[in-house]
């Protein structure tokens, strides 16, 4: 077992009316939100299934998205929630806080999600009408709302733009950013072992001269095998797209880190990587990638987990949170990490499971990554801080990790995620899931002392975007429950 990385907080202590520490240090919980820090968003008769987000506005609100069950079991829906700065539900946004979204029957509601200049609200959603034949019988959309939760009319068909990804993967997780020019950015896998991407421009039309007709497919095998997974799309400042996640290279086991970049146009940048293709093999390990995020200098990282599995040495498979860093160029960067990756081996017990969800660069160049971390009967919210080279941070938690008890349910069964982190004035906003093998399902809010860094570069969990949460006009997504 391994005892690094471990600072544990419970939150019934402050649920129960504690008081906030005077002496309160980074990543310590802030009271004064919602109840003794947590906003809690318990279902009714549904449960939620995860988190995305958050991201900031301008005026401190948090906005959330997310997916719920409906009351009779059989379908799934999306809804977009506001918060006020205090925690407390923003009643003046759509239908007293909470905008339901039309959907099929399985959706996935959030995976892009952003807040333009003008205080609208983009959102790239996926959804199925049928369980059974998810491929022909798929959805994929942007949808905008206007600043106070309504449906745009004027963006695409009455407020949503329909994509089509007629070859795309079975169960594919879609992923969106904004360029600064205002286009809209979407990606999804394509078999047997692609990126793809398409782009509209602010009120929805689709850009015919994007790529080829409209669309752009980066192949990186032939290999049915390679299963290909997209996580996060980037928008750089000079308009290039980075498109991020996973590959099995030709008849690997193990999946690898893979990333993409094509310029304005959509042509292929043949200066990142090679012939504009990158992938980063961690020694042997499946890896998952859940969000990226881009530095200020343009230097890219890319986050989620590692996986040693069953081998001569290993008697059950041990998952660990990674991260890596490229270069501008798309190489790995040697000056981060282990030869330009890290792996992160929080272990609350012997072969853990610990994952990174979601992250943001500070100004400082320090780097916070959340998620979650396995301990013997149940996983706890996460957090990990590293410095601009890799290493833990030693006066954040214990050797850069602090780990959180936020449900109160919690126990056998129980799985508690940080998926994303914002910075509202000088605190952290962490939006996360817990699921109870034994109850419901719950979304919260928490927010957290930031210590005295006070402006941070953010990307969301999932689907990162190039948009600064602290810039006029951002905000963010979430997954939670119908009522």
């Amino acid at each position: 077992m391994h005892g690094r990385f471990i600072a544990k907080v419970s939150m019934f202590g402050l649920l129960a009316g504690a008081t906030f520490s005077v002496g309160a240090s980074e990543g310590d919980i802030d009271p004064s939100f919602g109840v003794g820090g947590v906003a809690l968003f318990p279902p009714a008769l549904s449960g939620a299934f995860g988190a995305s987000g958050p991201l900031i506005q301008r005026d401190g609100k948090i906005v959330f998205c997310g997916v719920s069950i409906s009351t009779d079991g059989l379908r799934y829906g999306g809804f977009v929630t506001r918060l006020n700065v205090d925690g407390s539900l923003d009643s003046s946004f759509g239908d007293a806080g909470r905008v339901e979204l039309d959907s099929g029957d399985y959706t996935v509601p959030c995976p892009g999600f952003a807040l333009q200049v003008d205080g609208k609200i983009v959102i790239a959603s996926s959804s199925k009408r049928d369980w059974a034949d998810p491929v022909t019988d798929r959805n994929e959309h942007i949808i905008r709302l206007e600043a106070d939760g309504g449906i745009d009319a004027s963006f695409g068909d009455g407020g949503i733009a329909t994509i089509d990804f007629t070859d795309a993967t079975i169960d594919s997780q879609l992923a969106m950013a904004i360029q600064p020019d205002g286009a809209i950015v979407v990606g999804i896998p394509i078999y047997p072992a692609a990126f793809g991407l398409v782009r509209a421009d602010a009120n929805g039309a689709w850009d015919s001269s994007f790529g080829v007709n409209g669309r752009v497919n980066i192949p990186f095998s032939t290999d049915p095998s390679a299963l290909p997974s997209v996580g996060a799309i980037l928008a750089d400042t000079q308009n290039r797209v980075v498109v991020a996640g996973v590959i099995r290279p030709d008849g690997s086991l193990y999946g690898s880190f893979a990333a993409a970049r094509v310029l304005q146009d959509g042509t292929v940048d043949s200066s990142f990587g090679s012939d504009g293709r990158a992938m980063i093999d961690m020694g042997s390990r499946d890896c998952h990638l859940l969000t990226a995020l881009l530095q200020n200098d343009g230097r890219i990282l890319l986050a989620g987990s590692a996986t040693t599995v069953f081998s001569a040495s290993v008697n059950a498979p041990n998952t660990d949170a990674a991260v890596a860093r490229l270069l501008d160029n798309g190489t790995l960067d040697p000056s981060f990490g282990n030869g330009g990756y890290k792996i992160l081996p929080i272990d609350l017990v012997q072969n853990g499971s610990d994952e990174v969800f979601g992250g943001m660069v500070r100004n400082d160049q320090r780097i916070v990554l959340t998620g979650t971390a396995r301990d013997l009967y149940a996983s706890k919210g996460l957090i990990v801080q590293l410095d601009p080279d890799g290493n833990p941070v030693d006066d954040f938690g214990s050797n850069g990790a602090r780990v959180y008890d936020l449900h109160h349910g919690s126990g056998d069964g129980n799985r508690q995620v940080f998926q994303g982190v914002g910075v509202q004035g000088s605190e952290y906003v962490i939006v996360g899931s817990a699921i109870d093998f034994y109850d419901m399902d719950n979304v919260f809010v928490a927010r957290l002392d930031g210590g005295s860094v006070r402006r941070h570069t953010v990307s969301p969990a999932r689907s990162p975007l190039s948009m600064n949460p602290l810039q006029p006009g951002i905000e963010p997504r979430i997954r939670r429950t119908s009522p």
